[in-house]
């Protein structure tokens, strides 16, 4: 076994007591020939056993959440889901977006003031509007 391998099993399951007695046999062997594997079993050990602390409920909905949104996203309505993140991102960024159309907002009226007062100021030629 490699060095990764011991140093995953050293702290998933070597250490709890649930790998069978060969595998428990080649960790030892490994380990007592292995200086950085050593060092790093010495390293763990101190937290074996430590109060095992439950997140907060909120941080497993929001878990969820993201995995259920990730699988939407392949198999579900494109047009749904490009909603779902737009509202997302308008939740998040309420201030700069409402700024961001407000200037936008004012840009287009100037320009179309702009445009206006250009198709009016004919140089001194008489258009005539027949009421179209």
């Amino acid at each position: 076994m490699n060095c990764k391998k011991i140093q995953e099993l050293l702290i998933t399951d070597y250490l709890d007591g649930e790998l069978d007695q060969v595998l428990c046999n080649r960790i030892q062997q490994h380990i007592s020939g292995c200086i950085h594997c050593r060092q790093f079993e010495e390293r763990i050990v101190p937290f074996h056993g430590i109060r095992h602390i439950e997140p907060p409920t909120r941080v497993w909905e929001n878990i969820c959440e993201k995995i259920t949104t990730e699988q939407m996203l392949p198999q579900g309505n494109w047009f749904e889901y490009l909603l779902e993140r737009l509202r997302e991102f308008l939740l998040i960024h309420r201030q700069p977006v409402f700024a961001t159309v407000t200037v936008f907002t004012i840009m287009v009226i100037a320009l179309m003031s702009i445009q206006g007062q250009i198709k009016t100021d004919t140089g001194g030629i008489v258009v005539e509007d027949f009421g179209l």
